[in-house]
């Protein structure tokens, strides 16, 4: 198990470049927004379901998980 004084050197760090990290891919979005226009409405219809299914799954495992803990003690 990872301690998080191990890690809050780095997570802080990130933490506080996190916006810089989107810039890339901000820039290649505008370079590229008229093909992307053409696009827009199936790319969502495709993204918003799979968040949705990634959430419930993601959800639904950790309960599990945590159940399972609770169990053990």
């Amino acid at each position: 198990m990872v301690k998080l004084e191990q890690v809050r050197t780095a997570a802080l760090f990130l933490t506080g470049i996190f916006p810089l990290l989107f810039v890339p891919a901000a820039a290649g979005v505008m370079d590229l927004w008229a093909d992307l226009q053409a696009m827009l409405v199936p790319v969502l219809l495709a993204l918003i379901p799979i968040t949705i299914l990634v959430m419930t799954v993601s959800g639904c495992v950790t309960q599990r998980l945590a159940e399972r803990k609770e169990k053990k003690q």
